[in-house]
């Protein structure tokens, strides 16, 4: 797999046909290590931006396993 991007360049849709979306602000290195990860795993399509924003766009569905991947992380971690 290609080297990811840096996250002010990353554009992550998990979800092209839902359309219930979110945007969530890319604002701690642990989410950004859950987005990573699906990443990694192959979970979803990367779509590169030149915007400066950071965000990921979601559906219902993959924000609430996003958070239950990131309740995971943080009870491993802390």
């Amino acid at each position: 797999m290609p080297k990811l991007p840096s996250y002010s360049e990353l554009v992550c849709k998990l979800s092209e046909d839902s359309r219930r979306e979110f945007l969530i602000e890319l604002g701690t290195e642990k989410l950004q290590r859950v987005i990573e990860y699906s990443v990694n795993q192959e979970h979803l399509p990367i779509t590169l931006t030149m915007d400066t924003t950071q965000f990921v766009v979601v559906s219902m569905d993959d924000m609430e396993r996003l958070i239950a991947e990131l309740a995971a992380s943080l009870s491993v971690e802390t």
